[in-house]
């Protein structure tokens, strides 16, 4: 700029040409983007941060017991840290169940990480990975995302005899994404009103 300051700028436009194709004229803007950019930097700053400080950090174990393939029957053991990360304090709290961690689940997530499970356990090959993206409802009623692992214990059968894993929350991540997707978005509404305003 005038005074000597670098600013970040989202250049967009089209080429207006003749009936054989030569450029006659351009016509674009340049879109101030450097709070947005000093943002998306900054988030990146913490992401990075974010995930140093987590990669040292005991993720929040879980171990479940199956008994005859049966889900339902299952018994279900909650580390001090998964009930910790969703605002619980004790078992009478947050119960060794199928249902505490089922009921806690994003609505829109239940049905798709269900039968992602259901089908990791089924797959008596043990190929399926239980890797997964889901939304858990907090004590206070506020949904974080996690990112859930875990592995299989079977039998000679292949029958799945038990099933362990951790959560680790990814909130930080997905809000970025969630952010540079409505960028995004932004950027190409304006395109197309500019394509609109040349064709016109």
């Amino acid at each position: 700029t005038k005074d000597g300051e670098y600013r970040w700028f989202h250049a967009s436009g089209v080429t207006h040409r003749d009936e054989n194709g030569k450029p006659v004229k351009i016509i674009g803007l340049l879109l101030d983007i450097y709070d947005d950019k000093l943002k998306t930097m900054e988030l990146e700053n913490l992401l990075e941060r974010y995930d140093l400080i987590n990669q040292v950090l005991i993720e929040a174990p879980w171990d479940m017991r199956i008994h005859n393939g049966d889900t339902d029957n299952a018994e279900l053991w909650f580390s001090p840290q998964f009930r910790k990360v969703l605002g619980y304090a004790s078992e009478k709290d947050f119960p060794n169940s199928f249902e505490s961690f089922a009921n806690s689940l994003h609505p829109e997530d239940k049905e798709r990480v269900l039968e992602q499970l259901s089908e990791s356990l089924n797959d008596y090959s043990g190929k399926t990975p239980f890797n997964m993206e889901y939304r858990l409802r907090k004590k206070d009623g506020e949904y974080r995302w996690f990112q859930a692992e875990g592995g299989a214990l079977r039998d000679e059968n292949g029958a799945p005899l038990r099933l362990a894993g951790t959560i680790r929350d990814i909130t930080f991540e997905k809000n970025k994404e969630i952010a540079i997707e409505k960028m995004n978005e932004s950027i190409n509404q304006l395109n197309d009103s500019i394509n609109e305003m040349v064709n016109a």
